[in-house]
């Protein structure tokens, strides 16, 4: 298991920065830039939606109000239309699921969701996952910081290997394709972090 202060290390040292021993403030502008870095590429990551962070036929409870709220971690919420009466369509609009048919975020049964995609903190993410992750974020702090071209060279290498076993674990175990699985850009190991 990576800890996160071990991967803003990692992203350091890849600067030739030295470590630091705590996330805690103040922080110097490189550790808060690699800690925004690893912040926002496991942001980027988890919203396409892979077996760790997707639920599935997961129910809405309503509230008092009668509407149907997300959780603040919720990236994506997917409804199963197929279970819905005509007069009624719902989608996901902010924290909260919408009627497109009545124009309403009132609602007068739960709403049932086909797929519903989360972020998951660090700490609880997956090895492979974190691994990847920090891999990525490699590729893009190196490229913020300095542009370094031998520091970039490697850092793609070691995310060349970190995609491999993660694309083995949560791509081709899960045999994807268009109507469930990452776009082929992903499958096909490109990505905009690998110039």
């Amino acid at each position: 298991m990576l800890t996160r202060l071990q991967a803003v290390n990692q992203l350091l040292g890849r600067i030739r920065e030295r470590s630091i021993s705590s996330l805690d403030e103040p922080l110097n502008e490189d550790s808060r830039e690699a800690l925004v870095v690893l912040d926002q590429v496991s942001r980027q990551v988890q919203m396409q939606g892979y077996a760790f962070n997707s639920e599935e036929n997961v129910v809405l409870p309503l509230n008092t109000a009668g509407e149907c709220r997300l959780s603040a971690n919720s990236f994506v919420a997917n409804a199963d239309e197929s279970e819905w009466p005509h007069n009624l369509s719902p989608v996901q609009r902010g924290g909260r699921m919408f009627n497109r048919v009545a124009n309403s975020y009132i609602f007068t049964e739960p709403v049932r969701l086909k797929r519903l995609i989360k972020f998951i903190v660090w700490e609880e993410l997956p090895p492979v996952a974190q691994r990847y992750i920090a891999a990525l974020s490699e590729i893009e702090f190196t490229h913020r910081s300095n542009g370094d071209e031998r520091a970039l060279e490697l850092a793609q290498r070691a995310w060349r290997l970190s995609d491999a076993e993660f694309s083995r674990v949560y791509i081709y175990d899960t045999n994807p394709n268009i109507f469930n699985g990452p776009d082929l850009n992903t499958i096909i190991g490109r990505n905009r972090w690998a110039r």
